[in-house]
């Protein structure tokens, strides 16, 4: 796929280089690099993905997607963006054909009761004839295929590799839990809810999100890009 058709959407500068070139792969994972990949350096809690641009260059690398300069090869092409892992969101919804256009979109957030809530509305949409796919805490779901999961809310690559496999098997509807940091991190990528729900919010997640106000605002996020919500206003944070 051409590099260029992989930043639509995106605001970037290019540092070196030049976006008409074939992408081979995809990765946010410097060992999973291939010659011709497209790296992306991520931020994380721990592991600066910046740091391993020699490395990835070495095992051929033609694309790196940076928030700061890097050194390179002149051969490599060096796409600065404001944040990596937003950028990653809408490279991998291109990347995997965009699936998240061909399927309506359920989410549920909130403390407790995700898992429930998304288990009953697959089985009512199931029992009315859909084919549904399922993510979630305790495994993903295509239909009544299971599907192994590491994360409440998949790695946006990760995800859109999943709803890829759901659309090819012909999904109508994905009912998915989605976390605070699927929301605050852009896990979820470009996707539009048709409906969205919101069961309630305890102390959870403050090691990451240090105010119970980040907590919320994270969760608010969903609410933003649904066509209609189902709040339980019974709950502080909800009313």
């Amino acid at each position: 796929m051409k590099l260029l058709s992989l930043l639509e959407h995106l605001e970037y500068k290019c540092l070196q280089g030049n976006t008409d070139q074939e992408v081979s792969s995809v990765v946010y994972d410097s060992r999973k690099v291939e010659e011709g990949s497209l790296f992306i350096c991520i931020r994380g809690a721990v592991v600066d993905g910046h740091k391993f641009v020699p490395d990835v260059v070495a095992k051929g690398a033609k694309t790196l997607i940076v928030e700061e300069p890097v050194e390179a090869p002149a051969d490599v092409t060096v796409i600065q963006v404001e944040d990596t892992r937003y950028a990653m969101a809408f490279i991998s919804a291109a990347w995997f054909g965009h699936p998240e256009r061909k399927m309506q979109f359920i989410g549920v957030t909130g403390t407790n009761g995700k898992t429930t809530i998304t288990n009953l509305i697959k089985q009512i949409l199931t029992a009315n004839g859909y084919l549904v796919g399922l993510v979630g805490t305790i495994q993903n779901e295509i239909g009544d295929q299971v599907l192994h999961t590491d994360n409440t809310t998949p790695f946006v690559y990760d995800l859109m590799q999943l709803l890829s496999q759901m659309a090819q098997a012909g999904c109508d509807y994905v009912v998915m839990e989605v976390s605070s940091f699927g929301l605050v991190q852009h896990r979820i990528g470009p996707i539009h809810f048709h409906a969205a729900v919101f069961t309630n919010l305890t102390q959870d997640h403050l090691d990451y999100h240090k105010t119970m106000e980040n907590y919320y605002q994270a969760k608010k996020m969903l609410f933003e890009r649904c066509d209609f919500a189902i709040i339980n206003t019974d709950d502080a944070y909800g009313e």
